[in-house]
């Protein structure tokens, strides 16, 4: 993720990597107060980043809800020889 000065005019002393790497820990608000702030204003002012945590948090709202099991061995099985013959060619 490159880094983009702000679109609004506001300098949040956060750069878009950093955004990029705490993106999880913003959403589970595993951040002090102040980080969070300045994550916040930088969100604010970067179109970008704020689509890239938006979707974080799509994915993140997302994976609860698929299912938990495990398709049997045959199934497994069957999926593996429909993928290599579709994969053949």
């Amino acid at each position: 993720m490159k880094d983009h000065p702000p679109t609004q005019g506001v300098d949040s002393g956060v750069t878009c990597r950093e955004i990029a790497d705490r993106a999880s820990d913003y959403l589970e608000e595993r951040l002090p107060i102040f980080t969070r702030a300045k994550i916040e204003l930088h969100l604010a002012s970067c179109s970008g980043c704020h689509d890239y945590v938006g979707q974080i948090s799509l994915v993140k709202d997302s994976l609860p809800r698929l299912p938990q099991e495990l398709p049997s061995p045959i199934k497994r099985l069957r999926l593996r020889e429909l993928f290599v013959a579709s994969h053949s060619h």
